[in-house]
């Protein structure tokens, strides 16, 4: 059985909300299915959502908005962290290094925001928030 991401999951992952990706879903440049009530979407469902010419025009400005929210709002409490990795890999690196830093921020406990984009040959993955929580998923991609 192939491994679903319920919608909320998504959610996480692409930094949209679930009201935006139900109207993606409306729209038809998502496609998933709907099991007990749920949305689910397998990878290849998601993959191609994320590779569509107007999704990636989103998610540009996502990975923008983290990295420029985390600039201009300094008087958050506590020490917080912004991590932007512009990796060249070949498509499996690339899509096992974000399949990790999907997994790792929907286990994490804590307030991090994450996005990722493949351009080409190339994959900007950005993590921000709570400074341990991001460090500890960057030590676990580095096997520190």
């Amino acid at each position: 059985m192939e491994k679903t991401v319920n919608i909320k999951e998504l959610s996480m992952i692409s930094g949209f909300t679930t009201r935006t990706l139900r109207n993606y879903i409306k729209k038809g440049t998502l496609q998933g299915d709907i099991q007990s009530g749920i949305w689910v979407f397998t990878e290849n469902q998601i993959s191609a959502f994320l590779e569509s010419p107007g999704v990636q025009k989103k998610m540009m400005q996502k990975n923008a908005s983290i990295a420029t929210d985390f600039l201009q709002h300094p008087n958050l409490k506590g020490n917080r962290l912004c991590m932007i990795l512009d990796m060249t890999a070949a498509e499996a690196k690339k899509k096992k290094a974000n399949s990790f830093f999907c997994n790792a921020v929907m286990e994490s406990e804590g307030d991090v925001r994450f996005s990722s984009q493949k351009y080409g040959n190339r994959l900007r993955v950005v993590v921000a928030g709570a400074e341990g929580t991001v460090a500890k998923i960057m030590r676990r991609y580095y096997h520190v």
